[in-house]
């Protein structure tokens, strides 16, 4: 419901990409991320990937990222699951960061 930071959903989707890509069928969406007063498109079908793109303006009040999954092999708490990984690993390194100890990455180890 709140807006992800960009450099999360990056990581996020990359992993996901990355691990499941053969499995994403579709996929398609609008991704409220901090820092933008629009939100982000992205679609792809298979292997094909449109490059994500700003709208104009959100479609109506609801400022909430929405995006729908067609996935093979993969459920929905998976998906959360690699996201929940994302975020602790993103509030980490900002954690680092403040104490000044910041890793090379946000997964480094």
């Amino acid at each position: 419901d709140e807006p992800l930071a960009p450099e999360i959903f990056d990581e996020w989707f990359g992993l996901l990409t990355t691990l499941k890509g053969v499995n994403m069928l579709r996929v398609k969406g609008l991704i409220n991320l901090q820092g933008m007063g629009t939100p982000l498109v992205v679609h792809g079908v298979q292997h094909i990937w449109h490059p994500p793109a700003l709208l104009p303006e959100w479609p109506s009040e609801d400022r909430r990222s929405r995006i729908v999954f067609i996935m093979r092999d993969i459920e929905k708490s998976d998906l959360q699951d690699m996201l929940d990984f994302v975020k602790q690993r993103y509030e980490s390194a900002q954690q680092d960061r403040a104490l000044g100890d910041a890793p090379q990455g946000l997964l480094a180890t």
